[in-house]
Formats: C-alpha cells, structure tokens, sequence
C-alpha cells in the first residue's frame, strides 16, 4: 500500500517508458558481434529487443512500434475477490490505430477484460472504480493498480500477457467508510546517529499522539566519504502512548491483533552487496494508541554520513475506535510539530 498512490503510479510509469525508450535505442544502434555476449553477430542478448541483420535503426523502430497488442486482464480487491464493472484505462505506446492513446474497457461480472485490436510498442493498464483506490506495486510483491507491458521491445513479442486462462492481475484496495483524516507530511527531518529521540506528533495540536524515531550506528565503522562499504545500522520506531504492527497487505484498515510495543528498521554489515543499503526500504505501518485511535505511517529513514534522516507520511483517525485510514476526507495538519528528545528522558 503506498500514499498518494496516483501521483506515484503516474511518476513510476514516467521513469519505466523513459527506460523502455533509452533502453530501444541501446539495443537498436549497438553493433553486436560475434562473441560480444557470447551469441552471434546481430542476435540481442534474452529479454533485450532484437535487431534484424540488415535492419537499419529506424526499420527497427519501426516494426517493434508496430507489434500486435493482445492483454488479457483480471482486476480484484485485496481480498482476491473479482471487481465488475471497472474502469480500465489504457495507454498504447506508438499505437497504429485510430483515436486517442487513453482508451477505456470494462471489466465483466468476473472483473476480466481484454485489449486488442492495437499495436504499438508498450502497454500501460490502469484500473478503477469508485468506492476502491488505487495501489502502487506493494513492496515489489506485484500487488499493483497499474502494469506497463512490453510488447515491441520484449523478446517474447508480449506472449505472457497473451494467455486468457492467466490474465495478468490488476488490485484495487476496497475503502470502509471514509471517515475524517488528520495528514502529515514531513520533509527530510535530521536524526543524528546515537543521538536523541526524533519525536513526530501526528494530530493536528502536535502535543501528543508521537510516533518515536531512534537511530542506531557507529560511527566508527561508517565511512565517511563516498565509500560503498557495509556497516551496520538501525533505525527504533516506538510509540509512547500506544503500539505499532506492520502492514502486511493492501487496504486501509488497522487490525485488531498483531501489535508489538517496537518495530526495527535497517540493513545488517554482514548482508551482500546486492541487498546492504543505506536507505532502508520504505516502512508502512499502523499505530494504536492507549485512547483507542489509529494512525497509518508511512517512514523512509536514511543513514548516510551528514544525511542521516526521517521522510515521513502519516494519516491520523481522531475518533476512537475506528480502524478506517483510507484517505479520502483527510485535512492537513498545520502544526507539523516535531522534538528531538534526550535518550535518557524517553520513557
């Protein structure tokens, strides 16, 4: 589950056709010879777009432009049940029809749809409906609104999107009730390693309702420069006055179990290249008060020498009791307020 989720989908396909194009271009114009990837002279590596001998750079535009489109599509809640009547919007990159590139189908009584009867390059589907909202890709499982299917450019011509036994799945997050929402949205916030307790107040007054950010590292075993190697480093989430528990799945709705008075962030000296970073992957989660209100956070903690530091997103429920969070009817707070509190004086 993300925040501002159309916003991010749109930014998301932005950067990936960005890629798609830059990427063509690389695989059109670069000589391949015999043994430069250990295929024959003219043969593109698997998964890259491939140039025909005797093609000329445009002549390969060309056709991979012109690829049959043919997508197959399930669109469902988060709860795996089927969505009728939704709206899918598609996008055909260099499309060879008629109309405008947006289109619109439906989905049936299952929640399947189909596209077809285009060509282009690349296929973007975005589904909706009133009463659900959109999700970006959660935590890279393929739980998304939004897919961006190459079809030209891809190896396989598209084909693994072309089966209807296996539509490929779109989600919507099913809303509760929309209920009034305090939101937060903080901008890089300074944590100084070892340091005191960044204190974060997610109500409107911003006297209490905190969320507690403590960051963990030795400075000593962190380079200082611009140096890749692995140290060892960890942000403490706390809340003063109530728990936290992560979010495990799409949808807007606190659970009744699963709390812990604590939750741990960052990256271990001793894990690979591939997986060590200095930012830690984005951090959801939902927080239950001692007052019986709810609030969903959404944290980006860097470690980074003199960059060390908390972005944060937050959506407060002031009525006591209610698990809904989905934004909808939220009102930004104007408070904003934060303290950086001593080690030795957090309770």
């Amino acid at each position: 589950m993300k925040m501002n989720s159309w916003s991010k989908l749109g930014a998301v396909a932005a950067a990936i056709i960005v890629l798609a194009v830059f990427g063509l271009f690389f695989y059109v114009k670069r000589p391949l010879g015999p043994g430069s990837d250990g295929l024959p002279a003219g043969v593109a590596a698997p998964g890259a777009a491939r140039v025909l001998p005797g093609e000329t750079p445009q002549e390969s535009m060309k056709r991979m432009m012109s690829a049959e489109i043919l997508f197959y599509g399930l669109v469902v809640d988060q709860h795996g049940d089927p969505v009728p009547d939704a709206e899918v919007t598609y996008y055909v990159h260099g499309m060879k029809s008629p109309g405008r590139d947006g289109m619109i189908v439906r989905t049936d009584a299952k929640g399947l749809f189909k596209v077809s009867g285009v060509q282009g390059g690349q296929l973007s589907v975005t589904a909706a409906k009133e009463g659900y909202t959109m999700i970006s890709d959660y935590e890279g499982n393929g739980v998304t609104s939004q897919l961006i299917c190459i079809y030209g450019m891809a190896d396989d011509g598209g084909r693994r999107y072309m089966n209807p036994a296996m539509p490929s799945k779109l989600t919507l997050a099913k809303l509760g009730a929309i209920e009034p929402l305090v939101r937060c949205k903080l901008g890089h916030q300074p944590l100084a390693p070892n340091g005191g307790v960044l204190r974060v107040c997610v109500d409107e007054a911003g006297t209490g309702h905190a969320v507690d950010f403590r960051l963990d590292v030795d400075p000593a075993a962190r380079p200082q420069g611009g140096a890749k190697e692995r140290y060892t480093w960890s942000c403490l989430i706390t809340v003063p006055e109530g728990e936290i528990a992560p979010v495990n799945g799409p949808g807007f709705t606190a659970p009744s179990g699963g709390y812990a008075s604590e939750a741990r962030v960052g990256h271990d000296e001793t894990e690979p290249d591939g997986v060590w970073r200095p930012v830690a992957p984005r951090a959801h989660y939902f927080v239950r008060f001692k007052d019986g209100t709810h609030a969903l956070i959404e944290a980006e903690i860097t470690s980074k020498a003199r960059k060390d530091g908390l972005f944060l997103h937050t959506f407060y429920n002031t009525k006591p009791g209610s698990t809904q969070l989905a934004p909808g009817d939220e009102h930004e707070s104007r408070s904003k307020r934060t303290a950086v509190i001593p080690r030795d004086a957090v309770k």
